[in-house]
């Protein structure tokens, strides 16, 4: 069984991680490794296992190895050859998210050889191998494993930074004012994604007083939490005078992102922007937070 070591690296003045913090991030990250290995070879899978933590800036020391009946008839050779791919591709995948999280959706993808100069919406270019971009257009969940990882991040003042690194040159490094960016990157939208537009009252649960399109709120909405980011520039710039009271009331334009799920055979809420608010109201009586 080969194998292949890896690390993820928490920067910032921490020996510990929360736990949500922590499993969501390596959780994430074996998603997304997943989904790489079947972009590199179908027939084959990989597990992701824990081998040591390390103190300071908290260090995960973690293997890929080999998994599955596929294996078994592959030389070590090749068998290491394609956990290599397979962490490569995973960590161009994180650069890609972060691309698109800083420049806005895809516009065009110009192909050469097993290259791909990718241009996103506002005009910005960078090159990726046509396996990320693969992963990116097949893989839904790896996308949306990413977003979930940096929104957790976010929300944990802790940390100041994550570091993913293959100990061969590959690496992969956001700073914490990278976060917000990359956990709001654009997902692929194929035939099975729709948008519905809503007006409706949310009721605000954690909000997040700066002025950021990125940074996501969190709200009640037909009794179920969900986080959203505000993309209203001209509602946020008056967020400084804005009081807002536990269960404040807003009256917002919503879109909500759905995803078919073969499933259940029906379509699936996957996230939320909100577009427009008109309003925001306090309950009675209750206490002001801000």
């Amino acid at each position: 069984m080969e194998s292949k070591e890896i690390s993820v690296k928490f920067g910032g003045q921490v020996e510990q991680v929360d736990i949500n913090t922590f499993t969501r991030i390596l959780l994430d990250y074996s998603t997304v490794l997943s989904a790489s290995c079947r972009e590199v070879d179908e027939n084959y899978k990989v597990n992701t296992n824990i081998r040591a933590v390390r103190p300071g800036c908290l260090v995960v020391d973690m293997s890929v190895v080999t998994d599955g009946f596929g294996s078994l008839f592959k030389d070590p050779v090749t068998a290491l050859q394609t956990i290599s791919s397979t962490v490569t591709v995973a960590l161009g995948f994180y650069k890609f998210k972060r691309f698109l999280g800083k420049h806005g959706n895809v516009s065009s993808v110009d192909q050469s050889g097993e290259e791909s100069s990718v241009t996103a919406a506002d005009g910005s270019k960078q090159t990726f191998n046509i396996r990320t971009i693969n992963v990116y257009m097949k893989s839904p969940e790896a996308s949306d494993a990413i977003n979930s990882s940096f929104a957790v991040l976010s929300d944990d003042p802790s940390i100041d930074s994550i570091e993913m690194d293959d100990k061969d040159g590959n690496r992969f490094f956001a700073s914490r004012d990278e976060f917000p960016d990359i956990s709001t990157s654009p997902s692929y939208e194929g035939p099975d994604v729709k948008h519905v537009s809503e007006t409706c009252n949310l009721i605000v649960v954690k909000p997040y007083l700066g002025i950021s399109t990125k940074r996501k709120w969190e709200f009640v909405w037909r009794g179920t939490k969900m986080s959203a980011n505000i993309i209203d520039e001209e509602w946020m710039s008056g967020i400084p005078d804005e009081p807002f009271y536990v269960g404040s009331i807003m009256n917002a334009d919503v879109d909500i992102t759905m995803r078919y799920d073969q499933t259940n055979h029906a379509y699936m809420n996957k996230s939320f922007t909100i577009t427009k608010v008109h309003d925001v109201t306090r309950p009675p009586e209750n206490q002001r937070i801000f």
